[in-house]
């Protein structure tokens, strides 16, 4: 396989596992990859627009909402995502 064909194949891994956790409604209108090359590697950018609803994470049976708060991201429990969705999408 060409570095392009190995590029094509990761970015659709990536982007498969974006979906999967978020759902293809956020990733396809929300999120843009991008590779770029830098001192002699491949790296990817992933950029994310802020999302007009929650964005619940899939893990196993559990949707979960992230947040970032200063430079950290934690999971809110379900009365916080509650109180912050209430906040922040009304």
């Amino acid at each position: 396989r060409g570095k392009r064909q190995d590029a094509d194949a990761w970015q659709q891994a990536v982007t498969q596992l974006l979906i999967n956790a978020v759902g293809p409604v956020r990733v396809t209108h929300d999120v843009r990859l991008t590779l770029h090359r830098v001192d002699g590697k491949d790296i990817c950018r992933i950029h994310a627009e802020p999302s007009p609803e929650p964005a619940w994470v899939k893990e196993g049976n559990v949707d979960t909402l992230y947040v970032r708060a200063g430079n950290t991201t934690r999971a809110l429990s379900g009365r916080e995502a509650f109180e912050y969705a209430r906040g922040h999408w009304s």
